[in-house]
This record gives structure tokens, sequence and C-alpha cells, in this order.
């Protein structure tokens, strides 16, 4: 059943990533209106998370920048069909520009290794496929609960060049070795870990926050680089931020603030490109309220 089912997935990725750039993206902005009509899980979930990281925020536009996450949604879940199928040359042809690459340079130049951080605002798979092109790339990856859709996952990123490493020990052996050479590591910092986190202050609220990179950074004195893909008209542009120097703090509570921190600083360039559906606060400290209760 699994490998029929993988067969499934494949034929999706196949007919679905052979579409125009523009027509998936205009696929998924109206299956996301649907979603919004019917107001469906994610779309509670987002205003959820809305309300509570954007509180200055009036009502009427808490509910636009809902809107405007939920097309966001949408374009994603459809032109990523594309990005998995696509080569270096489709995806040159569609990164428009590229903003702050000499900070990224910067990193390598010094040798030690780096971290880029790439938080799930744009089309992250974007950002990732790019990486090897610059430098060698080991990214981290969380396998999927649906069995099925890995062998696709990790075909298509591996065929970008870039060594994928699981959540587990051994992936993170291969984290420090890459760092160790001198290398770029690849992580998705801003869903709860399975791996070992603690709580910090993420949009004025307590979110798990994992711990490894903390320990990468103190065992390794790699420099770190925030890097995300933004959906434009017609592409993609690729941005390279400086973190919050807070980050390299021996404190962890310090660090893991300084973390959260270069998350919202991205945030706070297209709100509406962050993945808002995921249910960011689900773990809570013991005394800390259940914010997605009915949802």
């Amino acid at each position: 059943m699994t490998q029929l089912k993988t067969k499934l997935v494949e034929a999706t990725v196949a007919v679905l990533g052979s579409l125009p750039l523009s027509v998936a993206r205009g696929m998924g902005a109206g299956f996301a209106k649907l979603c919004l009509l019917f107001n469906d899980r994610n779309s509670r979930v987002t205003a959820r998370n809305i309300a509570l990281c954007f509180p200055q925020l009036s009502k009427q536009e808490q509910r636009a920048l809902v809107r405007a996450s939920m097309l966001q949604t949408g374009r994603l879940a459809f032109e990523i069909f594309s990005v998995w199928r696509s080569n270096e040359q489709w995806r040159n042809k569609r990164t428009l520009a590229v903003y702050g690459l000499d900070k990224l340079h910067a990193a390598l130049d010094e040798g030690k290794g780096v971290i880029v951080l790439a938080p799930h605002i744009g089309n992250w798979e974007v950002l990732g496929a790019s990486l090897p092109t610059i430098a060698p790339a080991t990214c981290m990856y969380q396998p999927p609960k649906q069995t099925y859709l890995e062998r696709v996952i990790v075909r298509s990123r591996e065929n970008t060049g870039m060594t994928l490493v699981p959540t587990n020990a051994k992936g993170v052996a291969k984290l420090l070795k890459a760092l160790k050479s001198g290398e770029m590591v690849g992580i998705l910092p801003d869903q709860c870990p399975d791996m070992g986190g603690e709580f910090a202050d993420f949009f004025g609220h307590p979110a798990y926050t994992m711990t490894l990179l903390h320990g990468l950074i103190q065992r390794t004195q790699c420099k770190v680089v925030t890097g995300f893909a933004k959906r434009v008209n017609g592409g993609f542009e690729i941005h390279y931020l400086d973190p919050d120097p807070a980050i390299y703090d021996p404190d962890l509570a310090t660090s893991l603030t300084g973390l959260n921190s270069c998350v919202e600083t991205c945030v706070d360039l297209c709100p509406e490109q962050y993945q808002w559906e995921y249910k960011r606060f689900r773990k809570t400290p013991p005394s800390g309220e259940k914010f997605y209760k009915n949802i």
C-alpha cells in the first residue's frame, strides 16, 4: 500500500509540477479561498496565531492578514510540486533577485562553518535548493509521518546537491562534521522540536524552541545567517540577513531568545508569507494557556 501511495504522489508531482508557475499559484489561491469560505482548520489556526502575534492590529487588519496568509499558503501548496520537479536552470530563471549574498560569503570565508536559519517563510524549498550552488550544504529534515511522502521529498531535495540528514543523533553528528569542515548547514528553526527544547519568547508568548542550534554554535563557533525565499510575481527573491547577536550568547536562554528574534525579523518583512497555519504554541509551560482549544 505504501508503494502504491508513493507512486500516486510521484504522479501528482509529475502532473502538477509541469504546470506553469502562475497557473499553479492561481490554483493554490483558488483552493485557499474555498478553505476560507468553509473556515477550515488551517484558517482557524492562522486566525488564532495572527491574533496572538499581532494584537496591535485591528480586527479588520487581522482578518485581512489571515486572508493574505491563506492565499500565500495555497500558492505554496501547489507551487511546491513545480519546485520539487525543477532543475537548476528552472530555479535560476525564477530567482529574480538575491539580497545579502555578501553576508553569506563573508560568513563562509571565516572557515568555521555556517548555519543558515531558514524560517518557514515564502518557499523554503527554493532557498534550500539554492544553497548547494554556493557551497556544500547539509540540511536537517523531519521525516514526514506519511512514509509514502518521504521518498519523494528526499529525492527532490537531494537532486539539488544537498545532503539530507534526519532529526536524530546520527543527523546531529553529520551536522557537526559539516560545520567543522567549514561547510553550510541548513536548519528550519521555528517548529516544536523533537530532540529537545526550552521555552523562549516569540512575539510575546512562550514558544518551545530548539536547543540544537545553541549547542552547534557553542561547539563549533560557527557563524549564523538567516535566509528565506520570498514569493514575488514571476518567481522568488532570496534574502540573507545578519542574525540577532544574542544567538551567539553562551547563556542558553539568551541564545534562544536571539534565535526567535531572527525569525521575528524575517516575519516582519513579509508577515503574510509565514506559515501561520502551524500550531507554533501547541506546547505550553505547565501553567500556560492552551491557545488552540476547540481548533
